[in-house]
């Protein structure tokens, strides 16, 4: 079966070395502080029929850090190491690069095989180095994912409460370690050399809860670059916003995710409104109705480039069934769409969508696609 390279960051705590093992609270020095590596994940099946058993994690690899010397006072960080690999990967085998924040209830073996799922699914065009035009076969794109550390369960222990509360102040806690990783990123891009860097693009996919890690991350991420007096930069060509379990005017507010709109070209926001875990999250105190349910509550307090994208037909999926919370990975219209969005079609160009209001549109159910994966 095929297998796929992910490269990781993680502030999880470390169990073992070689092989890495990872345990579902903070790392053992400080939660901002995280690892990078890579890991190899084997396709065994196909998720839409075979579920959580289509992807295994083998083992891990963590990238060493090296103490600072005479000759490299700061050392050699493990992310320098990661961002020199995927840049060569990029450059060897042409082709885009996802950053993926995975949801609530993850251990770090299933976060890696979402993040091996979406590289299968989310297909990018190749873009030709001699013509700069793209090739009419997409590819496979190269996935970074952070591992927050999720509780890797729905329920406590004791049967009587629901892990929510616990994964959501690890995401709001991780938000450091996230933007410290991408001050490296940044830090790595100055120095490298114009003719060192690569043609292609970056995206973002938030899924679910990894959207409130995202608004942590991003909060600290303006207050770190304030404070070393540097601006923030636009790494990501398009930022996909998956059943996010964020308030609907997060967009809106500087204190939020508007400071997304520095480091993102465009925004897309993929929603349903019987997404049955946002119902849950919409009762809890002082949270307020959902970014993923019917999207932002005013487009017209966003840039023109965000889009929303109701997936409410399309929404239910095998495996997920009633949840309705999995559709960014496993129904076919919302794949398809994201392909679409990953080719550069404009939004009214994309096939299977229904316009409802200006820069809203709603996904078509595409009952002969999903015949041919099955009934699931």
């Amino acid at each position: 079966m095929a297998a796929t390279t992910i490269y990781f960051g993680t502030n999880r705590r470390v169990l073992a070395e070689s092989p890495a093992r990872f345990g579902n609270d903070f790392n053992a020095e400080k939660p901002y502080c995280y690892r990078v590596g890579e890991v190899r994940v084997t396709r065994r099946g196909h998720p839409w029929r075979d579920g959580d058993a289509a992807y295994e994690t083998g083992p891990a690899r963590l990238y060493p850090e090296t103490a600072p010397t005479p000759a490299a006072p700061r050392g050699i960080p493990g992310s320098t190491r990661l961002f020199d690999a995927m840049r060569r990967e990029m450059r060897g085998n042409p082709r885009d690069a996802l950053v993926y924040l995975h949801g609530f209830a993850n251990s770090f073996e299933s976060a890696m095989a979402r993040a091996a799922e979406l590289s299968d699914a989310y297909l990018s065009p190749i873009t030709e180095p001699e013509t700069g035009s793209l090739a009419r076969r997409g590819r496979a794109p190269l996935v970074f994912a952070f591992a927050w550390p999720s509780d890797a369960r729905t329920v406590l222990d004791d049967g009587l409460g629901w892990a929510y509360a616990g994964d959501r102040e690890e995401a709001r806690a991780s938000g450091q370690a996230m933007a410290r990783c991408a001050l490296r990123l940044f830090d790595w891009l100055d120095r490298l050399a114009r003719a060192e860097r690569c043609l292609q693009r970056v995206h973002l996919v938030a899924h679910s809860m990894g959207n409130w890690a995202l608004r942590n991350a991003l909060q600290a991420l303006v207050e770190m670059a304030a404070a070393a007096d540097r601006p923030l930069r636009r790494v990501f060509d398009t930022a996909f916003l998956m059943a996010s379990d964020i308030e609907d005017r997060a967009l809106e507010r500087a204190t939020w995710l508007a400071p997304l709109f520095d480091l993102a070209r465009g925004v897309a926001v993929y929603h349903a409104g019987n997404d049955r875990p946002l119902t849950l999250s919409d009762i809890k105190p002082n949270q307020g109705d959902r970014l993923g349910h019917l999207g932002p509550r005013s487009m017209q307090a966003l840039p023109d480039r965000v889009q929303a994208i109701d997936c409410a037909a399309v929404s239910r999926t095998p495996g997920d069934g009633i949840l309705r919370h999995q559709y960014y990975r496993l129904a076919p219209e919302v794949l398809r769409d994201v392909r679409a969005v990953l080719a550069g079609r404009l939004p009214g160009e994309i096939p299977g969508r229904v316009p409802v209001s200006e820069r809203r549109w709603r996904l078509r159910r595409d009952d002969a696609a999903r015949a041919r994966l099955g009934s699931g």
